[in-house]
């Protein structure tokens, strides 16, 4: 998915959270968004918005001399309790594994700490309650039907309490799940430590590189074998959409739809949350 305008926006923003969690100082602040804006001229607007946030952030620790500000942070925004509350309601229900497809699509919503002020609780009950806009758990359990080796891309480090739930549930259909992280200092990003930390089992790698995305171009050697070697992947959040929508592989996107450009990409809404598949 190529960049569009209003991505230059949303970048600044980020930036200028990014290095908010680093320092109180406006004239830092102001430092930061100029060495980045100063580099955004020259940027191909041909790449995905995540390529562009992901040169902005490198940018950004350059800047302010810091490898991962948000190492803490990513500790605060857990999810376990949402995560139990879901466990109890599965229990309750006919079909466990659609509410866990919903609740690890829902808690996708953590997303939007970095666009500004969100009560993550409330947001996620709200839309689990309401579901998908399109796309369902049946849709991704036709796809998964076939297919014996799955590759789980993760997206947030606090939704990913509600990753470990759905990926139990895929492995209790008898499939192999290998779970992919990103490497430290991409703000909210699950890590691999932040992966064990949330619960998930079995086989982790990373992306290998400082990347946001999760196309094997991107990405290191041990990302791109299990990239090669799944039958199918399960992509979560807006970066990994914008970056495998148009890889030549069977995906399953899980993401709560954040900006106007990923909605007219899809087809829907800011506010949405949809399963589709490329």
């Amino acid at each position: 998915m190529k960049s569009a305008p209003g991505c230059i926006p949303c970048v600044l923003g980020q930036v200028l959270r990014f290095a908010r969690e680093v320092a109180e100082d406006e004239w830092l602040h102001r430092k930061v968004l100029e060495e980045v804006m100063g580099s955004l001229p020259g940027s191909d607007w041909g790449r995905t918005p995540a390529e562009i946030l992901t040169d902005a952030f490198a940018t950004a620790r350059k800047t302010l001399r810091v490898q991962d500000p948000f190492a803490k942070r990513r500790k605060d925004l857990d999810l376990r309790v949402l995560a139990a509350e879901v466990r109890e309601r599965m229990a309750q229900v006919e079909d466990p594994f659609a509410l866990a497809t919903k609740a690890a699509a829902a808690a996708n919503v953590i997303d939007g700490l970095m666009l500004g002020a969100l009560d993550v609780a409330l947001s996620f009950r709200a839309l689990v309650d309401k579901g998908f806009a399109f796309g369902s758990a049946d849709e991704l359990r036709a796809a998964l039907d076939p297919v014996k080796q799955v590759l789980y891309v993760l997206d947030n480090a606090g939704e990913a309490a509600l990753d470990a739930i759905l990926i139990e549930q895929i492995r209790g259909l008898g499939k192999e799940v290998t779970v992919s992280a990103r490497r430290p200092g991409l703000a909210h990003d699950a890590t691999r430590e932040d992966a064990v930390a949330a619960g998930i089992t079995g086989t982790i790698v990373d992306t290998g590189q400082e990347v946001l995305a999760a196309t094997p171009v991107l990405c290191g050697q041990e990302f791109r074998a299990a990239f090669d070697a799944a039958e199918l992947i399960v992509a979560k959040g807006s970066a990994a959409y914008e970056t495998l929508v148009y890889e030549k592989k069977d995906v399953i996107h899980i993401l709560h739809v954040k900006c106007e450009p990923v909605a007219r990409a899809l087809g829907g809404a800011v506010g949405d949350l949809v399963l589709v598949r490329s």
